[in-house]
């Protein structure tokens, strides 16, 4: 077998083959090619005849038709039984409704008929008749089995005489009378006005008055052109018309002849604009533009599914008009309509049309039609043409252009379409910036946008469907619709880049006779003049080598260029030839990595061949610049369908680990590419997270990450714009209003088309989401957006939305200050809703609103901690709530603190101590106005709650505490004092609970410190030179456990030595000592056994260790929740020093609702109490334990008391010993 060169002539045989009725040896083609062609050569004959089995119209073989299956009776049994069953009880339901999917085609036929018959008869039993009008549109792809149901009205239809017993015209109308200006009437139909001419007739608007009155479209064949060829046209569209019926085709009524025989047709009126004008008057995007070129393929699809082919597919034939609010495409003139076959001849009369002649518009002519007969028409020639009007809603021209058109011979431009492959949409585009200027204005978009929008997959589709050969376009309207309705929906699509190989078999075809002459010249010239031949190759290869050496070079040059610089260098390229540069730079692609392989990809991406994958990992990896974005994202555009594919897969890798970042890189060109299916995923993404110490999340937030990669790495902010103008969610919307305000130094073209964009969102009603980010993204900017539009119901949406802004909440309350009295009742009866559902949260929302507009009312319910009054026991979930919430969503801290500058409420005071505290980097002047307020509340609030927090606020706002008054002793008025030796004592609240131990009452006498005893007290201590400690000599000792620092707690002391430092602090104060201690044994030296016997004595006055159930009730606050914060365990971090090597200085963590500090966890303390007086208690968890030992409940019964142990220290109370502290065993050695 030869090798052939020329794949296309071959498909063009075995196409021709098929045509024939012939089944061509698939195998024996293949065969015919080299072997390196033959697996694309099999699939592309595979194609050809797949379109032929799918259009058996288009390609009649000898086996395409096969007999009709039998109709099975009880089938059609029971259809008919269903609809007898329903006519009796009444019901009166489509008919095609009892048709099942699966009837073959004679079945059906069948069933239509029996059913309409039926239903004849049962209207004619209530004096109705049944409409051919109603039948048609209720089966419209069976009109020719309607037809033939309702003989009275199809046969007269077809021969052209008037149907539906319409009459002739009472009055003759004069031949050659101008039917415009004259009043009278064709049948019943009046004449008002002609709207247009045709090469064969003239139409008129007209009224139609019976038997239904109506506009109609009466075109009626022009006097003078009664030739055979033209009536017999004429009859051809009519019944072209008359076979079809779709929404998108203009309806054909009525046809007849006047009086002189000139033959009309009654249509349906189409009030419409060519699609081209419709879509430039009303700027149409895109989007929409594709929206209507679809119904438009929709339409064609129909006809040639009737066998028909249009033949003159243009704007003028396509007009858009609109019907309830909906913009519907309605193509009209099937005058140049072919029949694909003879089972669906068009007349009796000949319409072929003849070898030579030209039939079609020019600009919109298939290189079929320009082939003046050469090539057999199929429905691929109203798919081209189809092509053409796309490419012109894209670009506003044809790819022949009209000044082509105007300047050339028919035949110049006939060449044209058949030979010259027209521009892709985006480089026919950039031809003028004046041009494209207007082009995209009338487009709703801007110069770059559009180009965005243009590269890549639309690019492909346009030229796939305008190939020149055929067996390379679309095979119907049907595929080109299916590959937009793709790109639209973000899919890949069908079309594809032509090849390297296929280009260079187009232009050796295309140039044959000049490379046959050059091919001569060059065997004449080897044979006859050999020394010049030689001469000539010579400099012909040094030639080359040069641009060779150029292409090298140019690309080096790519390959070191990075960032912005990367546009202008591979300008650089465009003057070498395209062969040259493509070969050298995926030589180098492939010998190259990093920075420098990236920038040879974007060449390649200039060149049509992307490397998507290396481009994808540019995305996610985090180390490139964001500046590449502008880079990378034109690149990937070039192949949309593929790049979008590749981003899929990456971006579910990255879902799968977490990895945010690179996700949102990776959704942000998926939004480039028209996909907001990646960026929709990550926003509505929640993330489990374990707050820190500020009570925010260690984890983070896939929407807060997003939100900071997208300021960073957002690539062309114009076109992001464009993508999300139309269809975006309310989290995207959001996001992005957040995001792109939130970028310093925006280009003032960019915020103008931001500020535009948000401006449209702001007004939408229904999306307070959205609404909300608007209005602060707007604010950022400077504007002032009118809040009072926003509806209260948005408002509070925007209050529970967790994406909203802090700064939102100040906005959000001066909204409702336009109505106070009725935001007030509103917003209370949504938080008693709330607080009814244990919704603390959202409920802490609210009352900050209302805080913002001056009502404390809800805050103070929330940060309430008092008990109930039937249980005595107080739930800390809604304070803490709202501590949370309000350190990150606040409205601003100055307008909250003005609230709260008159406030007493130790409940309030001590909440918004705790919230201030733990809001980093508040600005200067706002932190000093907080720290005078906190210097107040320690100094004055007589509340220990507000006094403890206030004093840890300053500490964290690195401010200083006030001096604070000594005394020896309580003082009068007041729950907490200060002793001289810096020792602040706290009154243990009157109150009863029931702990681990049992019943627990406390009668308001009893003193706490407020946390541990630290290194530096213990000291004073152990280094004193008070000689009744009868302890060994403190001042070898150490520093009392594994820290320096003397603000930690004190550790490695045992009970025996926390007795002694309370007896030792009762005398500092002359107050009698609770503990008798006696050392039993004389102490025998370092490290041997020492004996004491430790007695209490009854009404002692002084210092002492807690009892157990004083402690707890101390930890617990009256709560039963897991910790005295609630249960939420991700919070403990705030509260507690745990799961750490050593501990931290004192009054570190939060306090509780009761001023105490470190009560769960830094170092486990000393109790006293226990059945064994050998083995004493500890409680509260330390900073080597897990959260577990931080629990109210936790207890060590077990511990040796005379041993010192790390991580175990104490604090001390002051009063009278209870009664369970007087049950306890007494003078009892221990070891």
């Amino acid at each position: 077998m030869h090798r052939s060169d020329d794949i296309s002539e071959l498909c063009s045989r075995f196409e021709e083959e098929l045509r024939a009725g012939k089944t061509p040896d698939i195998d024996a083609y293949v065969e015919s090619v080299s072997e390196q062609d033959r697996d694309e050569f099999r699939e592309k004959l595979l194609e050809i005849q797949s379109i032929a089995a799918e259009q058996t119209v288009a390609f009649p073989t000898d086996d395409s038709t096969t007999s009709d299956k039998p109709r099975p009776e009880d089938k059609l049994a029971s259809i008919v039984t269903e609809f007898e069953l329903d006519i009796q009880a009444g019901r009166n339901r489509r008919l095609s409704e009892y048709l099942p999917e699966d009837l073959s085609d004679s079945d059906r036929e069948e069933a239509i008929s029996e059913l309409v018959d039926r239903k004849r008869a049962a209207l004619q039993l209530d004096g109705e008749s049944i409409s051919l009008d109603d039948m048609i549109n209720e089966f419209p792809d069976d009109v020719e089995t309607i037809h033939s149901l309702f003989p009275e009205h199809s046969e007269e239809f077809l021969k052209g005489t008037p149907a539906g017993g319409f009459s002739a015209p009472t009055e003759p109308i004069p031949d050659g009378e101008d039917l415009s200006k004259t009043s009278r009437s064709i049948g019943p139909y009046r004449l008002i006005k002609e709207i247009g001419q045709g090469g064969m007739g003239t139409v008129y608007l007209a009224e139609q008055s019976e038997p239904v009155r109506r506009k109609v479209a009466l075109k009626v064949i022009r006097q003078g052109l009664e030739s055979r060829g033209v009536m017999a046209r004429f009859q051809a569209e009519r019944q072209a018309m008359a076979l079809m019926h779709h929404v998108n085709i203009a309806t054909v009524y009525d046809a007849g002849s006047t009086e002189s025989g000139l033959p009309y047709v009654a249509m349906e009126f189409v009030h419409g604009i060519p699609i081209t004008d419709y879509c430039d008057s009303f700027s149409l995007t895109l989007e929409e533009r594709i929206n209507l070129i679809q119904q438009a393929c929709d339409a064609v699809q129909h006809a040639h599914s009737k066998g028909i082919i249009h033949r003159d597919i243009k704007p003028s034939n396509v007009l858009v008009t609109e019907y309830e609010n909906e913009r519907r495409v309605k193509v009209i003139d099937f005058g140049l309509a072919k029949a694909l076959n003879d089972s669906n001849r068009l007349s009796e009369e000949t319409v072929d049309t003849l070898c030579g002649q030209v039939v079609g518009t020019l600009q919109y002519m298939s290189p079929e039609q320009a082939s003046m007969g050469k090539l057999e028409i199929d429905t691929r020639t109203d798919v081209y043409s189809l092509g053409v009007v796309l490419y012109e809603l894209l670009t506003g021209s044809t790819p022949v252009k009209r000044e082509s058109v105007k300047t050339q011979s028919i035949e110049q431009v006939m060449t044209t379409i058949r030979e010259e492959e027209p521009e892709r949409p985006s480089r026919r585009l950039a031809e003028s910036e004046e041009v494209a200027a207007a082009v995209s204005s009338k487009r709703g978009t801007d110069i770059r946008s559009l180009d965005s929008s243009l590269r890549g997959d639309l690019d492909w589709i346009a030229i796939k469907a305008l190939e020149k050969d055929r067996t390379r376009r679309y095979s119907s309207p049907a595929e080109l619709r299916d590959d937009l309705f793709r790109y639209l929906n973000n899919e890949p699509v069908r079309a594809r880049p032509p090849s390297v190989g296929y280009r260079l078999g187009k232009f050796a075809r295309k140039h044959r006779s000049g490379l046959i002459v050059a091919t001569s010249l060059m065997l004449v010239a080897v044979l006859g003049i050999a020394g010049i031949v030689w001469q000539w190759n010579r400099a012909e290869h040094n030639s080359l080598k040069l641009i060779r050496a150029e292409t090298q070079n140019a690309v080096k040059n790519v390959a070191l260029s990075s960032g912005f610089d990367i546009p202008e260098r591979l300008a650089s390229l465009d003057s070498l030839p395209k062969d040259i540069i493509t070969e050298e730079l995926e030589f180098q692609f492939d010998h190259t990595s990093g920075q420098q392989q990236l920038s040879l990809a974007y060449a390649l991406a200039e060149v049509g061949e992307p490397p998507v994958e290396v481009l994808i990992d540019a995305v996610a990896n985090l180390d490139t610049p964001p500046d590449e974005a502008f880079n990378v994202i034109p690149a990937l555009e070039v192949s949309r369908s593929d790049a979008n594919t590749a981003l899929q897969i990456r971006a579910s890798q990255e879902f799968e680990k977490k990895n945010w970042r690179a996700y949102s890189r990776l959704a942000i060109v998926g939004i480039h590419l028209r996909n907001l299916t990646l960026v929709s995923k990550i926003l509505s993404t929640e993330s489990v997270s374990t707050p820190n110490s500020l009570g925010r999340g260690s984890a983070p937030d896939p929407r807060s990450v997003f939100i900071d990669e997208l300021i960073q790495w957002h690539g062309d902010l114009d076109n992001l714009a464009t993508v999300l103008k139309d269809g975006s969610t309310p989290e995207v919307r959001s996001a992005f209003c957040y995001g792109v305000a939130s970028i310093d130094e925006l280009d003032p073209r960019d915020q103008s088309s931001w500020q535009s964009l948000m401006n449209d969102w702001y007004r939408e009603r229904n999306d307070s989401k959205t609404q909300i980010a608007a209005g602060w993204a707007l604010r950022e900017w400077g504007f002032s957006p009118p809040y009072d539009r926003i509806e209260f119901s948005n408002l509070i949406d925007g209050i529970f939305d967790e994406a909203t802004p802090s700064s939102e909440a100040g906005m959000i309350a001066k909204a409702f200050e336009r109505s106070p009295i009725e935001a007030s009742q509103i917003l209370k009866e949504t938080a008693d809703d709330l607080i009814s559902q244990n919704r603390w949260r959202e409920a802490a929302r609210v009352a900050i609103v209302l805080m913002q507009m001056g009502d404390n009312s809800l805050a103070s319910k929330l940060l309430s901690t008092a008990p109930d009054p039937e249980t005595d026991i107080w739930n800390p979930e809604p304070r803490t709530a709202f501590i949370q919430v309000c350190r990150i969503w606040n409205g601003g801290m100055d307008r909250l603190l003005d609230q709260l500058n008159d406030v007493n409420s130790p409940d309030l005071r001590s909440g918004f101590a705790s919230i201030v505290g733990g809001i980093p980097n508040l600005p200067k002047s706002t932190r000093d106005r907080w720290g005078q307020l906190l210097s107040g509340w320690v100094l004055t609030s007589p509340e220990s709650g507000p006094h403890s927090a206030s004093k840890w606020a300053l500490e964290r706002l690195e401010l200083p505490i006030p001096p604070l008054p000594t005394s020896p002793t309580p003082i009068e008025g007041q729950d907490w004092w200060t002793t001289p030796m810096d020792l602040t004592m706290l009154r243990i609240p009157v109150g009863s609970a029931e702990l681990s131990t049992g019943t627990f009452q406390s009668e308001g006498n009893l003193w706490m410190s407020d946390q541990e005893i630290t290194v530096r007290q213990f000291k004073d201590f152990a280094h004193n030179d008070d000689p009744n400690t009868g302890l060994p000599n403190w001042k070898d000792v150490g520093n009392f456990g594994r820290t320096i620092d003397e603000t930690h707690p004190c550790q490695q002391v045992s009970l025996e030595d926390a007795a002694q430092y309370c007896n030792w602090l009762s005398r500092e104060f002359d107050l009698e000592e609770v503990y008798e201690i006696q050392l039993l044994d004389p102490h025998p030296g370092a490290g041997s056994p020492h004996y004491y016997e430790i007695t209490l004595r009854s009404g002692a006055d002084g210092f002492r260790l807690p009892t157990e159930p004083e402690w707890e009730y101390c930890c617990r606050t009256q709560t039963t929740t897991d910790f005295f914060f609630g249960s939420d365990v991700d919070l403990l971090p705030q509260f507690a020093v745990y799961s750490r090597p050593t501990t931290q200085p004192c009054g570190t963590k939060l306090c509780n609702a009761w001023g105490f500090f470190d009560l769960t966890g830094n170092v486990h303390e000393w109790c006293w109490g226990g059945s064994d007086p050998t083995h004493r208690i500890f409680r509260g968890g330390s900073s080597q334990n897990s959260y577990k030992a931080c629990q109210s409940i936790f207890a060590y019964r077990e511990a040796l008391q005379s041993k010192r142990t790390d991580v175990v220290g104490f604090r001390v109370v002051r009063g009278p010993l209870t009664t369970e502290t007087a049950a306890l065993p007494e003078g009892h050695a221990s070891r």
